[in-house]
């Protein structure tokens, strides 16, 4: 046999052998995305589960607005999903893109109320704490709201932060021959179990499709971005969350109850059992579900007053 034979023989094997790791590769990787989608259908069912049973909870002890109808049916169009993009630079580096998701409620005409963190992501944030002490600059590029029966964006024209709290207002422009009413904040002081209602979009566009059918949930990207939200609310998918819990502590800047929330649902607003504003939804503990973080409605009125004078 001489060395073409064998060279032959050997180049044989060798493609073989990649034919072989080629095939194998390519079976691991369709059952891995065999299984991806398998757990993406599993949570996305689960998710469905836990929201039907969590409004359907709702419905049962949400606080009437006379006649049958609940705060949820009466409040919906007023709340708002807020989308904030903005980005982070440092020194000649590329500017980094980045964005947050959250809840707004419209408290007075042309205003909305939500969290300071939300209008400014880095606020009150360590990571970005040091990154602006070691030079690092943010800058909000645009922030967009979606309300309910609105197909259309809402740009908002301006924003006023609170200096001592979780609080912001930001004030907007809706389409011509559109309103949209404004939530009674209240006068009366919140008391430890007292009920409460939560508002808002917590797991943001994840939970919007979670309750919509499968085909529209195909046919709608599922990143929380101006262009997937419209499709959402052209879609009539656009309809906050309602979650209902008790007081467990109340301080002079915290209202803490065991109402559900996550991701997306800061900015909302707290409800009692008289069907007004007694917080605005601010933090969740993710390893006790039992306190969830609102900062008391007496700082939104604080700063509407600074911002009349």
């Amino acid at each position: 046999m001489d060395n073409s034979q064998v060279l032959d023989r050997q180049s044989a094997r060798i493609v073989r052998g990649l034919s072989f790791v080629f095939l194998v590769i390519s079976a691991a990787a369709t059952l891995f995305s065999l299984l991806s989608n398998l757990r993406f259908s599993h949570s996305i069912a689960v998710l469905e589960r836990q929201l039907y049973l969590i409004q359907q909870r709702d419905r049962i002890n949400s606080p009437s607005m006379g006649a049958g109808i609940t705060v949820v049916e009466q409040y919906q169009k007023s709340i708002c999903f807020v989308y904030t993009s903005y980005t982070s630079s440092y020194r000649d580096l590329l500017p980094q893109s980045r964005s947050v998701a959250g809840t707004s409620f419209v408290i007075k005409s042309g205003m909305m109320a939500t969290n300071r963190h939300i209008v400014e992501p880095w606020w009150d944030d360590e990571n970005a704490r040091a990154l602006r002490h070691a030079g690092t600059l943010f800058r909000v590029n645009r922030i967009v709201a979606f309300c309910p029966g609105i197909t259309k964006p809402i740009t908002l024209t301006g924003a006023i932060v609170s200096s001592k709290s979780d609080v912001a207002v930001i004030q907007f422009t809706l389409p011509d021959q559109t309103s949209v009413p404004p939530l009674p904040l209240a006068d009366r002081e919140p008391k430890v179990g007292d009920p409460v209602t939560v508002l808002g979009y917590p797991a943001g566009v994840v939970a919007m499709l979670a309750k919509s059918s499968p085909v529209v949930g195909a046919s709608i990207t599922s990143t929380a971005n101006p262009i997937s939200m419209r499709a959402l609310a052209m879609k009539g998918l656009l309809r906050p969350l309602a979650t209902y819990g008790r007081l467990g502590g109340v301080t002079d800047y915290t209202l803490v109850y065991d109402a559900h929330t996550a991701p997306g649902g800061s900015g909302g607003p707290v409800i009692d059992s008289h069907a007004q504003v007694i917080g605005i939804n601010a933090a969740f503990m993710p390893n006790f579900t039992g306190e969830n973080l609102g900062v008391p409605v007496k700082y939104l009125k604080l700063l509407l007053e600074q911002t009349s004078d």
